[in-house]
């Protein structure tokens, strides 16, 4: 069932957000019912045909690169509940989960390659797998990445506002000759006395961890 949906603001970032929009209400998950704008220092709603009215809405959808916390705010001050604010920007979550999202608060995507493109640095959570779901790449609260390459399968996780580079590569194939578990690397075949297989324990799933603030 689509969720009736208030747009705050159609400046700013609202025509590159808007074919993502026009997405989510082809997919049957979005009603945009109305919009808001700022004047004077206050909220004035409009339907969809931008005509001065109240307005019944589930979520508000706030579509601007600088001026959400402010545009937050100003929900708040009329009894909009957080977790009802949206950043429009996770609407850019390629193959966006949105039904997963109104239910966990997190913005769920797929990612169609091993490359990941993530500069929305929004409010909200995202976590990525891979198609073949070999792979976990998830972001907190305002992290963002401006591209990189995964080689190999695991898990990496970015928490909470990190501004990572671009031309990165994250190097997931560890090899039994470079488990740090390991009692030593060199290779046990190459060894001229028996190891027993306590010396090498087996490779789990290959987990890099990136903390806040990097």
């Amino acid at each position: 069932m689509a969720v009736r949906a208030l747009i705050f603001g159609t400046d700013d970032l609202f025509p590159k957000l808007k074919p993502f929009y026009d997405a989510e209400i082809q997919r049957g998950n979005l009603e945009i019912v109305g919009y808001a704008e700022m004047k004077n220092g206050k909220i004035t709603f409009y339907n969809a045909q931008m005509k001065e009215s109240k307005i019944v809405f589930q979520i508000a959808i706030i579509s601007s690169q600088n001026d959400f916390y402010r545009r937050m705010k100003m929900l708040e001050s009329l009894k909009v509940p957080r977790n009802k604010i949206i950043d429009g920007k996770i609407f850019q979550v390629p193959n966006l989960d949105f039904q997963r999202f109104l239910k966990t608060g997190v913005a769920y995507g797929v990612l169609e390659t091993k490359h990941i493109l993530d500069i929305t640095y929004t409010m909200t959570p995202r976590s990525y797998i891979t198609r073949d779901k070999s792979t976990i790449f998830s972001f907190g609260s305002q992290s963002y990445i401006s591209g990189a390459d995964i080689d190999g399968s695991g898990i990496i996780e970015v928490k909470n506002f990190s501004a990572l580079s671009w031309n990165m590569t994250f190097e997931m194939r560890l090899s039994g000759f470079h488990n740090y578990k390991n009692v030593l690397t060199y290779a046990p075949e190459h060894l001229s006395w028996y190891a027993p297989k306590e010396f090498f324990p087996p490779l789990k799933t290959c987990k890099i961890e990136i903390g806040n603030d990097v």
